[in-house]
């Protein structure tokens, strides 16, 4: 019965743990996709402006949307680790 208890409570920890890393990497992809919206908006006005081509624009728009998926990617892998710690205390079935 011990042995059990400390494998359930091992789990757990993993579990948490998990979920803890996936959410600072959340933080920190934030700040990422912040800074590629940013920068592709800057391509998009020097694009306007006459001082940028529509391959540099094109090119920050895929590191855009690379990084969205990125961050969505995190996210379930987020919700997963929640999904785990839930299971982990009994909460679902």
């Amino acid at each position: 019965m011990d042995q059990t208890e400390r494998s359930l409570n091992q789990n757990l920890k993993v579990a948490i743990n998990t979920w803890e890393t996936t959410q600072q990497q959340l933080s920190g992809y934030t700040t990422i996709m912040n800074g590629t919206n940013r920068l592709l908006q800057a391509e998009q006005q020097k694009f306007e402006a006459g001082e940028s081509s529509l391959f540099l624009v094109n090119a920050r728009e895929w590191s855009n949307i690379n990084t969205q998926i990125k961050f969505i990617d995190l996210l379930i892998k987020s919700q997963i680790a929640f999904m785990n710690i839930e299971y982990e205390l009994g909460r679902l079935n």
